[in-house]
């Protein structure tokens, strides 16, 4: 037989890992065919017609850490590696036919045969388990590193091989323009620095060739000429950060074989790993593409497979390790979870009971893999893909695996497993991400976070305002037409309503176009009327429920723009206190005239209090103040005594009198603002009502506490004097 001496070169480029000037190396693989001999014979199996340069194999390929056992790892190097060779004439001969590299290779001769990989032992370590070792410590598909070590130096099927083959089995640290770095030397070094950097890129922390278009050359000489590629997964990505280079169309045509400006780095991998292992994409699930789903905030996540059961943390534990599980929704931190954006299209997950992170345990690829809590570590088994389905809920993709979180068995039961699955379209798998209370119900005066004098404001005012009246910003006035009730729902949404109008900002339309005006209109349930209210730091994001356009305020107009991060699509929320604080007379609703009154003027504990003619007296005038829990202190301007529900009873007709001040819930009330422009007073030990006993206007008449009622035994009118 003739035998063809083909050259095998070396290409590398010059990569950096975290600021370390790290070398990976990259072969443009054509064998020595003298050294290496016939290829064998199922290596045509791989069809190059379905290499696709932007997806060449599955992050479940690249990171199934379990796919082999070490004696699986050992057989099949003996299986590949023509152990006992001995027609080996001339290897103690020859020499290095690599100019960077004397004194001459020493081959690996013992007994009249070449020793193969599996029979080698380095250090007290089988190569078998060095490769197993470092698929175990950084979740690389010993199948992965297995191609690799043949793609950079043939060393699988060896039949001679030689202290180079070990030195730099996997190619790493070796640059195109200076010889291998020592540093990087050795078996055990070259897997477990490969296993690393393949790592490093799973988990999301390269930016090099990044998911997205990329420029990619054919080969090292910039002459042969490149073309973008859509890089579409993390594995493929990975596989250019350490070979930066695509076969050219000559490359795939020619199987094994070489091509003018061809590379082969990858083509071989892909050809060997199909050869050897079969489907490259086996188990292919692909992460949706990246996409601006949601606004970071705090969300309840709710199952689809029932209304009130949500994602849970087991017992709201704190600690690594802790398990997640659906449960009853009871409002606990153990089932708030704070969803924040990477930038890049994954999110992580953080439950806001402790620092922990929705993460998969131990990085596990495969269907059933259990999900839990664990400590921040940047690792692709804690970020996440979220993508929205076409009936309003979500799926929530690992990035590791492109599975997706998955209620076991589909139970909707107290306590059942979330783990990770293949996705498979079911109620299981689907969520409702509902946002957090952020704002309480009230009244507000809603302003540019950036600039707090600026406020959303109904354009003419509320005398002119009707269907259709446009939304601005304008300086701040304190008039009605600038003050916002705002309401939350059951479904996670807010609206925001003008009391004096009777009327709630809305999107025209209920359009879902960027730039679309917000207007004043009729309630009507729609989601043109619902607003997500997303906390930001100290900001909030007013988001449309129609189409997840944020409120903008820019040229001083508001309407629903895209997120552009600016100052304009920022608010704050200024409660609108029900009653400034001052001095006031409390005039009940009943008649005007009748007021309240401290009997007999009197400034001693325990003094009744009624109601009365006006007589202009200090027994009738008081200072309201407001406490640090808003509620209100009334103290009577003669006595600076105060308003106090007798022993804080909670019983309908407790009496009300006059008391020294001493803070309690007896002394505390809530004030609330009637559309009628009247107030209702509540104590704060017991909600009931201050109200006119039998809601009768004779003079001396009881003041007490009651249910409340609306009546207008319970309304008063607070005049400043």
């Amino acid at each position: 037989m003739t035998k063809t001496k083909n050259i095998r070169r070396r290409n590398y480029r010059n990569l950096t890992v975290f600021g370390l000037g790290i070398f990976v190396a990259v072969f443009l693989f054509v064998f020595l065919a003298q050294r290496f001999g016939k290829i064998e014979d199922n290596t045509s199996a791989a069809n190059l017609a379905n290499f696709n340069a932007g997806y060449i194999i599955s992050d479940y390929q690249m990171t199934d850490y379990t796919s082999m056992t070490e004696p699986e790892i050992y057989n099949f190097l003996w299986a590949k590696g023509r152990c006992y060779n001995t027609n080996f004439s001339g290897v103690g001969t020859r020499v290095d036919y690599f100019s960077d590299h004397t004194p001459p290779t020493t081959w690996h001769v013992k007994d009249g045969h070449t020793v193969c990989l599996a029979e080698e032992n380095i250090n007290g370590e089988s190569a078998a388990h060095i490769i197993w070792q470092a698929a175990q410590d950084y979740h690389i598909n010993p199948k992965v590193l297995i191609v690799l070590i043949q793609k950079e130096t043939g060393l699988i099927t060896d039949s001679i091989p030689n202290s180079w083959d070990y030195q730099r089995t996997a190619g790493y640290g070796c640059p195109d323009t200076a010889a291998c770095s020592e540093k990087y030397y050795g078996f055990k070094n070259q897997i477990r620095n490969a296993a690393s950097l393949f790592r490093i890129v799973m988990d999301g922390n390269s930016s090099y060739y990044p998911i997205g278009y990329n420029n990619v050359r054919y080969n090292p000489d910039p002459a042969c000429g490149s073309s973008t590629v859509y890089i579409q997964n993390l594995a493929t990505s990975a596989l250019y950060r350490y070979t930066p280079y695509q076969p050219n169309a000559g490359a795939l045509a020619a199987g094994y074989s070489t091509a003018p400006c061809g590379a082969y780095g990858n083509r071989n991998f892909f050809a060997y790993f199909e050869d050897w292992f079969g489907d490259i994409l086996g188990e292919g699930l692909k992460l949706p593409e990246s996409s601006f789903v949601i606004e970071d905030g705090e969300y309840v996540i709710e199952s689809t497979l029932r209304k009130d059961v949500v994602l849970d943390v087991d017992g709201g534990r704190q600690t690594d390790g802790a398990n997640t599980q659906i449960y009853a929704n009871n409002n606990s931190a153990a089932q708030k979870w704070l969803i924040v954006g990477d930038g890049e299209g994954a999110y992580m997950i953080k439950n806001s009971a402790s620092d922990k992170v929705l993460d998969v345990a131990a990085g596990n690829v495969r269907n059933g893999a259990n999900v839990q809590m664990y400590s921040a570590n940047g690792s692709c088994a804690q970020k996440w893909r979220i993508t929205k389905n076409s009936d309003g809920s979500y799926s929530i993709y690992s990035v590791c695996s492109a599975r997706v979180l998955d209620v076991y068995g589909g139970n909707p039961s107290n306590r059942s497993n979330v783990q990770i699955y293949a996705p498979n379209g079911s109620a299981a798998q689907k969520w409702n991400l509902i946002p957090v209370r952020t704002v309480e119900d009230g009244e507000y005066v809603i302003s540019l976070a950036s600039a707090e004098k600026n406020v959303i404001d109904i354009d003419g005012g509320v005398a002119s305002a009707k269907l259709g009246t446009n939304i601005q910003v304008y300086t701040k006035n304190g008039t009605d037409a600038q003050k916002w009730q705002v309401t939350y729902d059951a479904d996670g949404y807010y609206t925001i309503l003008n009391i004096a109008s009777g009327m709630v900002l809305d999107v025209l339309g209920a359009s879902m176009s960027s730039g679309t005006n917000v207007q004043l209109y009729a309630s009507n349930n729609s989601c043109a009327q619902k607003w997500k209210i997303v906390k930001d730091g100290e900001k909030y994001k007013i988001i449309s429920a129609c189409s997840g356009l944020l409120l903008d305020a820019s040229n001083n107009n508001v309407r629903v723009l895209k997120n552009n991060k600016t100052d304009s699509q920022k608010w704050k929320f200024s409660i609108v206190l029900p009653i400034e604080e001052g001095n006031y007379v409390i005039q009940s609703a009943l008649k005007e005239g009748k007021v309240m009154d401290v009997t007999g003027g009197l400034d001693i504990n325990g003094t009744n209090i009624q109601l009365y003619d006006n007589n202009g007296s200090t027994a009738q005038k008081w200072k309201v103040t407001m406490n640090d829990d808003k509620s209100y202190s009334i103290k009577n301007l003669s006595s600076d005594k105060s308003l106090d529900v007798v022993a804080a009873g909670t019983y309908d007709g407790v009496n009300v009198q006059l008391y020294g001040y001493n803070g309690s819930c007896a002394q505390r009330w809530k004030i609330e603002k009637n559309t009628d422009k009247t107030y209702t007073l509540y104590s704060m030990c017991s909600g009931k009502a201050l109200d006119v006993a039998g809601g009768s206007i004779r003079n001396n008449t009881n003041i007490q506490l009651y249910t409340s009622n609306s009546s207008t035994a319970q309304r008063w009118k607070l005049v400043s004097y």
